[in-house]
């Protein structure tokens, strides 16, 4: 398992189109990916959860991912939230 903490920079947060994008990025790997926001851990799989979440510009999140090469595809997802646009 692989944990690491990124930073959102974008300006709407993990909001609608952006969380949609992220979502579908997330389904490409078949890595149980979670995500840890102000103690909640949330599922970047479901848009449901990830944009009921709140997750808004600045937030730090805690990017857990299990399974076959954790660590390269952990290090995808935070290079994706990292580059995240609207």
């Amino acid at each position: 398992m692989t944990t690491l903490s990124v930073t959102v920079n974008n300006p709407s947060g993990l909001h609608a189109r952006p969380a949609a994008s992220f979502s579908q990025f997330c389904n490409t790997f078949s890595n149980i990916i979670t995500l840890i926001y102000e103690g909640i851990e949330i599922d970047p799989k479901s848009i449901i959860l990830l944009m009921s979440s709140g997750i808004r510009q600045g937030a730090v999140l805690e990017v857990c991912v299990r399974g076959d090469d954790h660590e390269r595809v952990c290090n995808k997802i935070i290079d994706y939230i990292k580059n995240l646009q609207d």
